[in-house]
């Protein structure tokens, strides 16, 4: 049997530089199996009652060669050229199989040579073809010989052999991280279709994230809530989302915690732990909120590249995270909120697990930096010097004042403001600045505290989470200006320390 594979030859050649991850090559071999198995189910079931899809890929690292095989409808004569030809869009594109070019780029990324044995159910032949990536794309090929032989109508069935495998090929060391991904961008198909997924034997499953239960930060003894919310709405252009934002019972990361995007209940970005964390709705980098928001959104009317591993750009993505924003933020279910200020309480246990691990580093850490002699000469530094008398702080460049945070307080008829900046200037060589003025005339009492970021303190500890120096940091500048007024002693300013962080500060 000639097939006939052209138009498209000379983009062959172009895949093997593609931008390409093994495991979203591997998907397009699981999701043209689904689109030939959502086909023909039905057919198969009135002969099979037990029917289910079963989808093998098998990386063999002695001989080089990478199997995936399944039990679909195969690929049935009619569609038999089309399946070979490169760039060729399929009559119906509603599915997962919707550029034509998912197993041809896949096995030409992948390997320099592969074959595909395929027997349709219903037809009573079963098909062998033979790609050979070099010779096609240097020859010109046009045409290729498909061997045929009898077979059983009712049988149905597809290998795909990779050989001489490219420096694309998945490393021994990525086996466990493939699984991972291909379990969750198909996680859907897995649960709720029961699809058996299997990797070197090794059958794929996807485990879900526990939800927090537990009151709203701000009333510790008020009912308990799962937070979670279902998100059901269209928007934009022809725009629709679907699916739920929730809270970790568990706080992670850099592995559950972020968002995956499903396309036609399969995901197009945040597969594995590389999942999707929008500042709108994950917050700062390292935050409490970042480490506690997750969740899936099955997204209708985008489009995605052709290798299925990200949507394309659209204005109405920017809407979609303003609305998913709001709607995760009202007053009713303040989820966002409570993602910011909720800490769960530590188990003693795991307190004292803590403890010994923060002790050993310390003792790892400081061993290397003889804090001993640096700390003694500090000490007789700042004993010989005199009371130094309270500077305004140095004006910096706007670009330098990063953030700033305002509180403003009524004491005994007083007015007291504090302002803390985030600074990131080379000029500011302490960790924190404080200055206070006050203006008896309009009863106000002002202190400006700076905050420098790039202080070798916050450069080794303040990298991710910088809420608790922020805290401290307000703390300490209240601290010292209560223990200024009432005349205190040295001590003074650390029992005002611990009388401020038994506020709200440390929740």
């Amino acid at each position: 049997m000639k097939v006939n594979i052209s138009p498209g030859v000379g983009i062959i050649k172009i895949f093997k530089a593609l931008d390409y991850e093994s495991w979203f090559a591997l998907a397009e071999y699981i999701d043209n199996s689904i689109s030939s198995y959502q086909g023909v189910r039905e057919k198969i079931l009135e002969v099979e009652s037990d029917y289910k899809l079963k989808i093998d890929i098998d990386i063999n690292y002695v001989d080089n060669t990478l199997t995936i095989t399944d039990n679909a409808g195969g690929i049935e004569e009619s569609k038999y050229e089309y399946a070979f030809r490169a760039a060729e869009i399929p009559d119906d594109t509603t599915g997962l199989n919707e550029f034509g070019m998912g197993m041809k780029t896949a096995s030409s990324w992948l390997a320099n040579k592969w074959t595909v044995i395929t027997k349709a159910y219903g037809e009573d032949v079963e098909r062998t073809i033979q790609f050979n990536v070099n010779e096609v794309v240097e020859n010109n090929i046009q045409e290729l010989n498909a061997s045929e032989k009898k077979s059983n109508s009712t049988s149905h069935y597809t290998i795909i052999k990779l050989e001489e495998l490219t420096g694309n090929a998945p490393l021994h060391r990525d086996i466990n991280k493939i699984k991972k991904h291909l379990a969750s961008i198909h996680r859907k198909f897995i649960k709720d279709a029961g699809i058996e997924i299997s990797v070197n034997g090794e059958i794929l499953e996807f485990i879900g994230q526990d939800l927090l239960v537990s009151p709203k930060w701000n009333d510790e003894s008020g009912e308990n809530i799962e937070w979670k919310i279902d998100i059901d709405t269209s928007f934009g252009t022809n725009k629709h989302v679907m699916g739920f934002v929730g809270l970790l019972g568990t706080m992670s990361t850099s592995v559950h915690n972020g968002f995956s995007l499903f396309r036609r209940g399969r995901v197009i970005e945040g597969s594995g732990d590389d999942l999707f964390r929008p500042k709108q709705l994950c917050g700062q980098n390292g935050s409490h909120q970042f480490k506690r928001v997750f969740g899936e959104l099955e997204l209708e009317g985008f489009n995605v590249d052709f290798t299925k591993g990200k949507f394309q750009g659209d204005k109405d993505f920017d809407e979609l995270l303003d609305i998913l924003q709001d709607h995760c933020d009202s007053d009713d279910m303040p989820l966002l909120r409570q993602a910011r200020n909720y800490r769960k309480p530590q188990p003693k246990e795991s307190l004292k697990e803590i403890a010994t691990r923060g002790v050993k580093e310390y003792k790892e850490t400081t061993q290397q930096t003889k804090i001993k002699e640096s700390l003694e000469s500090v000490i007789k530094e700042v004993k010989k010097e005199e009371v130094a008398v309270p500077k305004p702080l140095e004006v910096l460049q706007e670009k330098n004042k990063l953030e700033q945070i305002t509180e403003e307080f009524d004491i005994d008829g007083e007015k007291w403001i504090i302002e803390l900046d985030l600074v990131d200037s080379e000029t500011v060589k302490d960790w924190i600045e404080i200055v206070e003025e006050q203006d008896i005339t309009v009863g106000v009492r002002k202190i400006e505290v700076r905050l420098s970021l790039i202080h070798p303190f916050m450069s080794s500890f303040g990298t991710e989470d910088i809420q608790p120096f922020i805290r401290l940091a307000i703390a300490l500048a209240l601290s010292e200006s209560v223990a200024r007024l009432s005349g205190g002693s040295p001590g003074s300013v650390r029992r005002n320390l611990n009388k401020f962080l038994n506020t709200v500060l440390a929740r």
